[in-house]
């Protein structure tokens, strides 16, 4: 009896949590020297090749940067 309407909520369920996976990457990294010391304050500039849009970031004391919700594409790392 209650059958149909539990398949009927777990399909809803199950497609609410198809519709919030998005299409985006991150990309981490870290900026060294040649000698290997972190170089903290540098910064990060990433275009996209098919767009030619950039955004820049500063790598922190570590030398660690992040770019999140990057969209498919081909890029350049400066």
């Amino acid at each position: 009896m209650y059958r149909p309407f539990i398949c009927f909520f777990a399909c809803l369920i199950l497609s609410i949590a198809v519709i919030a996976q998005l299409p985006t990457s991150t990309l981490n990294g870290t900026i060294t020297d040649p000698q290997g010391a972190a170089v903290a304050s540098a910064k990060v500039t990433i275009t996209n090749e098919a767009t030619s849009v950039s955004r820049e970031i500063t790598t922190d004391a570590q030398g660690f940067y992040t770019f999140a919700n990057l969209v498919p594409g081909l890029y350049t790392l400066k």
